[in-house]
């Protein structure tokens, strides 16, 4: 009888019924006190009440509980509370990334409402911080004097890259995303901080090259141009074009060895400058011959392209279709999550625009892809998801026959994530609906210990 009725009120849960769930859960719980189970069922219909303190706790009191610790209680508690937080989500949080060595993560973070509009969000002014992965020892490294962005560790942590919007540059008296940013590197060991290229330029997507030395990035270097791709000597500051700006182009990024680019480019006659609107191919360019050819034409939207680790596998977005039934294909529609296999020359779809895909990063041993999307392998396959759903993170093999969801989407959002590079971990921001966006990090193999399950639940409940 117990069974049955359980089973019941995960129905009505699965339903969206909860004060029926509500109601056989707590009978049950009053007959039956060592049943963990039931604390954890009743804890996830008190999060959808909006009872946050009460749901934690029901979790606490299930700590007492034998036995408690085991795979599905585990996974119900962390789809509940999410991860390891490492920054409070009372903030602003945004673009980590990890150090190469994989001890140290760096995140954007607004924690003040700068423009006084009421509420802290992308338009307040964020400083650029660094924090260990055990979330202890954050240290501000660039204040939020001024709008900082984009953020990137030199592959001997001795540097950083960065974006900072230093004037007011649109002249609406404040400093915001909305002014162009320049590009600089600061010295982690000196606070020494240089200008790498003027705001005038409007330079995005800078990260280092494999070696160090060098810098890739796009700007547009005279009015009226396309933005080309470029790359900056740290030492010199000499300016090599890597791609002219006969075309736009966007989001490149270095091979792991550093002989190639992969970058998106819009090649479309009629498109007007400044654009990304449009149909966009995605190209490999060998900086030794620079020749360069075409993985993703632009029958499609591609955008985001990245090399995986050891450089054979370029993962990438595309959009193909009207996923939102509005006539139209634009930013509103879902990408398919795709890889290219550069030696067999084939392509692989990793996870269906059914989704919304976002963040594809591959795992240091190049076995697997996590990404960003509202994929659930629980879900019903026949029914596409909405643009606006929460967004979990889910994981891949490089067939994208064997995936499954690692941050569950059910009670929290999820906007950005980067894999380590030394450890099967990842770190992300995320939300609830009451909430602003927090620092987290999960593990990609295994669960949480004893201890940090407990620290997760009485840390993160707030």
């Amino acid at each position: 009888m117990f069974w049955f009725k359980y089973r019941r009120a995960i129905d009505f849960i699965d339903k969206e019924n909860y004060d029926e769930a509500f109601f056989i859960l707590s009978n049950l719980i009053n007959k039956n006190k060592n049943k963990p189970e039931l604390y954890v069922s009743l804890a996830k219909v008190l999060l959808t009440k909006g009872k946050v303190k009460e749901a934690k706790i029901k979790l606490q009191q299930m700590l007492s509980i034998k036995g408690w610790y085991k795979k599905g209680i585990i996974k119900d508690i962390l789809e509940i509370t999410n991860w390891k937080m490492l920054v409070e989500n009372k903030f602003f949080c945004k673009e980590p990334c990890f150090s190469p060595d994989g001890e140290k993560i760096l995140f954007i973070m607004a924690n003040k409402d700068t423009n006084e509009d009421d509420k802290i969000n992308n338009s307040d002014r964020c400083g650029i911080y660094q924090i260990d992965r055990t979330g202890k020892s954050m240290t501000c490294l660039v204040e939020d004097k001024y709008y900082n962005s984009s953020a990137k560790f030199s592959p001997d942590n001795k540097y950083i890259v960065f974006l900072s919007a230093r004037r007011d540059t649109n002249n609406d008296n404040k400093l915001d995303n909305h002014d162009d940013l320049g590009m600089y590197i600061l010295n982690l060991v000196t606070g020494e901080e240089k200008l790498l290229v003027e705001d005038v330029y409007k330079p995005k997507h800078p990260s280092f090259s494999p070696d160090g030395k060098k810098i890739i990035f796009t700007c547009w270097r005279s009015p009226g141009s396309f933005s080309g791709v470029y790359e900056i000597e740290i030492e010199t500051l000499n300016i090599k074009t890597l791609v002219r700006e006969t075309y736009e182009n966007a989001f490149p990024s270095y091979s792991p060895d550093g002989s190639r680019i992969v970058y998106s480019s819009w090649r479309d006659e009629n498109l007007a400058y400044g654009s990304v609107i449009g149909k966009s191919a995605i190209y490999v360019k060998d900086l030794y011959s620079m020749s360069e050819i075409c993985i993703s034409s632009d029958k499609y939207i591609n955008s985001f392209p990245i090399f995986s680790n050891k450089g054979r596998y370029i993962a990438y977005l595309s959009k193909r279709r009207d996923t939102n039934n509005d006539g139209v294909i634009n930013s509103l529609d879902n990408d398919g999550l795709y890889i290219y296999d550069l030696c067999d020359k084939k392509e692989f779809l990793i996870n269906s625009d059914m989704y919304y895909n976002k963040y594809a990063n591959f795992t240091f041993d190049d076995k697997n892809i996590i990404f960003l999307s509202n994929y659930n392998e629980n879900y019903n396959k026949k029914t596409e998801k909405s643009y606006f759903d929460f967004k979990g993170i889910c994981k891949s093999d490089c067939s994208g026959k064997k995936k499954y969801q690692i941050v569950s989407n059910k009670y929290n959002g999820c906007v950005s994530l980067e894999v380590s590079k030394t450890r099967d971990e990842i770190v992300y921001v995320s939300f609830r609906r009451d909430t602003l966006r927090g620092l987290y990090l999960a593990y990609l193999k295994g669960w949480p210990s004893k201890e940090e399950i407990v620290e997760i639940i009485n840390k993160n409940l707030i």
